[in-house]
């Protein structure tokens, strides 16, 4: 190999690995790269992305490791447009021609001072990327912002004392880390749908996740302009997603899909959560789940069947043929507030690409 072969292949690696440690700050599931890494050779595993790093030395084909690298950021940059997303839908946005022109504006006219948006503790959100998914009637509109968020990571044994490192098989420890984090705007222009997508959803506490979404809206108002404009203040109605939990669960068992996780109530309000373990695919099938709601329905007093049943109001369900999972997660309190009970957002973890979001989107719709 010439010494520019040898550079070249550097380069790649280097750029491989930069992957990798954007995908583990992300907190990207390791199987999938596991998967990536097996695909380009059966001697390329690992128990960590620092494995999967060090073996990337073993690579020496120029071609094999371009191949690699492009696999690798694909699958990064998929995750940060459309996974792991806390999704807010609003519906009838009557000026949404007009919104898409301000934005175009917004991003036709930015000037990006890579010095200042490095900046920690930022509030501001930095145009980054417009994108057309469907023929300039679909427009995503990406939005940067550095956070400094709290991540579980594992420890490398050989960094811990022969004390801990006897006694334990795996050690994970929390750290605070500073991370660029993708919000958007997208805009269907036929359908006069917004959608907001707030970034690192599972990673960011509920509470965190909240205050962004807030300060995202108002900063998306200020720039359109909509704070003087009341009668279009599309971002103070957001679609209500809590009907979708009961049909979730209501939806028919079939062979693609299935609930994973759930918190209900039964009729005398006791609380309960399921989670899905082992080698089921839904817990409405899992002999525990299924005896406990038939037994509720086969209640008798007197000698009459109350046919009681169960109230979701916390459900994920994964759609397996896509691999897509969808939390709808409201809590017990909702179920009594005076006010009825309302949830605007959910979470989308799975995600590959628009369609799958589009999927989403329909499902949500369609079961309201």
């Amino acid at each position: 190999m010439s010494d520019d072969q040898n550079y070249d292949a550097d380069d790649v690696r280097e750029t491989i690995a930069s992957s990798l440690d954007i995908a583990e700050e992300r907190t990207m599931s390791l199987k999938e790269f596991q998967r990536i890494f097996k695909g380009f050779g059966r001697n390329l595993s690992g128990r960590k992305f620092s494995d999967l790093q060090q073996k990337l030395a073993a690579i020496y084909d120029l071609e094999k490791l371009e191949k690699l690298q492009q696999k690798i950021s694909d699958t990064v940059n998929r995750h940060i447009l459309f996974d792991d997303k806390f999704l807010t839908v609003y519906q009838n946005v009557i000026n949404i021609n007009e919104i898409k022109e301000k934005l175009d504006t917004i991003f036709g006219n930015y000037q990006p001072n890579p010095e200042i948006e490095s900046q920690v503790n930022k509030r501001t959100f930095y145009p980054l990327q417009r994108t057309d998914i469907r023929e300039d009637l679909i427009i995503s509109y990406q939005f940067s912002q550095v956070r400094e968020l709290t991540v579980r990571q594992e420890l490398d044994s050989s960094d811990l004392k022969d004390s801990i490192s006897d006694l334990y098989s795996q050690v994970f420890g929390f750290k605070t880390t500073e991370l660029t984090c993708f919000d958007s705007v997208v805009i269907d222009i036929e359908r006069q749908i917004l959608i907001v997508l707030i970034d690192l959803a599972r990673v960011m506490p509920r509470n965190e996740l909240n205050v962004i979404n807030s300060n995202f809206s108002h900063f998306i108002k200020r720039e359109l302009g909509l704070e003087i404009m009341e009668k279009f203040d599309f971002l103070s109605s957001p679609l209500d997603l809590f009907p979708c939990i009961q049909k979730f669960y209501d939806e028919a068992v079939d062979k693609v899909s299935g609930v994973t996780e759930i918190y209900f109530t039964t009729t005398e309000g006791t609380a309960h959560h399921e989670k899905l373990r082992g080698d089921s695919v839904d817990i409405r099938q899992v002999t525990y789940h299924e005896s406990g709601v038939n037994g509720l329905k086969n209640t008798e007093i007197d000698g009459v069947k109350l046919d009681e049943t169960i109230t979701p109001y916390r459900i994920s369900k994964k759609y397996y043929d896509r691999d897509i999972e969808i939390s709808l997660n409201s809590s017990y309190n909702a179920l009594s507030n005076i006010n009825g009970s309302h949830l605007y957002n959910a979470f989308i973890i799975g995600s590959r690409s628009y369609e799958d979001i589009e999927f989403v989107l329909n499902k949500l719709l369609t079961l309201r």
